[in-house]
Formats: structure tokens, sequence, C-alpha cells
């Protein structure tokens, strides 16, 4: 778990430089994921999906903390160089903390995520939560598994995490 003189470094780096040095400390990085996987042991995560792109970092190694398989939320566009050749994409647009519209995708196929998974959102920041949310409106709606919560690095929504997210367990380690 994150030590309080842990956060307080991570925030420095975080303001000095940027995050990735922060994975370099095999110390740091550690304590993240198993502080990122923490809550949700014992709850029956079968997938954790990662959003793009340092979602990719943490998710993966929390779904292996978890036992649980690993998936990806990717930008859209990015998900397949052939999409003709797979079974398509559940799509959804969100305005991102710029204010600019974005796309997001998920892969659908019931081999990557189905409407038996439980699902851990993990990320490494949260602002806006739109595109956390997007994620989510697919996830229920389109696959029709169940989120079980989300599991973020940095929360800087100021409390519009929790409040938005109060159906699911939010976890935001450093609030900023």
């Amino acid at each position: 778990m994150l030590t309080p003189s842990q956060i307080e470094t991570i925030k420095r780096i975080r303001e000095e430089s940027y995050i990735y040095p922060i994975w370099a400390n095999s110390e740091f990085f550690t304590a993240i994921v198993d502080s990122l996987a923490e809550p949700f042991m014992g709850k029956g995560i079968t997938k954790v999906i990662g959003l793009e792109s340092r979602g990719f970092i943490l998710g993966a190694p929390v779904a292996f903390k978890l036992g649980a398989g690993f998936c990806v939320a990717r930008k859209e566009g990015k998900m397949f160089n052939e999409p003709e050749l797979f079974a398509g994409l559940f799509k959804r647009t969100y305005v991102d903390y710029t204010g600019k519209p974005k796309g997001i995708e998920i892969e659908n196929n019931p081999d990557v995520l189905n409407s038996q998974d439980k699902v851990l959102i993990v990320d490494d920041w949260i602002e806006t939560c739109n595109s956390t949310r997007a994620v989510i409106d697919i996830l229920e709606n389109d696959v029709k598994c169940e989120v079980v919560g989300i599991s973020v690095l940095f929360d800087q929504s100021h409390g519009k995490s929790a409040e938005l997210f109060e159906k699911y367990l939010f976890n935001g380690l450093i609030s900023i």
C-alpha cells in the first residue's frame, strides 16, 4: 500500500516532470498496483479494463494481482489495423477534459468481454469522468456485464467521481 511519504513523492514527481519516472521505481510501482487492486480483492472480478493509454500500464498488473483477464478501451480508430477482419466494436463519443469530442472503443467479442463478467475499470487519472462514463455505458448497455468498480491513481475530479460513481466502488489513490 502507498505510504504518505510515497504519495508526496509521487505528487512531486508528477508536478516536476511526467509520471513515467514513477513506473521506473519498483517500490512505487508495486505499491501503486497493490493499492489499486486491494479494495477489489475477493470481489469476484473476472476482467480488468484499462483505459488508453496509461490505464494499460496499470490495468495489466492489477488484473494479474486479481487473477482476472485484461481488456482495453482504446481511442477511436486505434483498436484494429484491419477492422473488417473482426466482429466489430462498441463505440461511444464523449467530451474530454479539453472540451473536445473524443471516441472510445471496446472490442465486440464475447471471448473478450461478455455478460458473465464482473469488471474493474483502471486508469491513471480521472478529471471530468466522461471517458469512464462512456466505458461504463458500453459495458452495461452493450456488453451487459457488471461494473464493480473504478480504480485510479490520480483523482482530479474534485469530488465529482465519488458522486457520479456512487453505484460503484470508487478507489482514487491520490487526490490532486
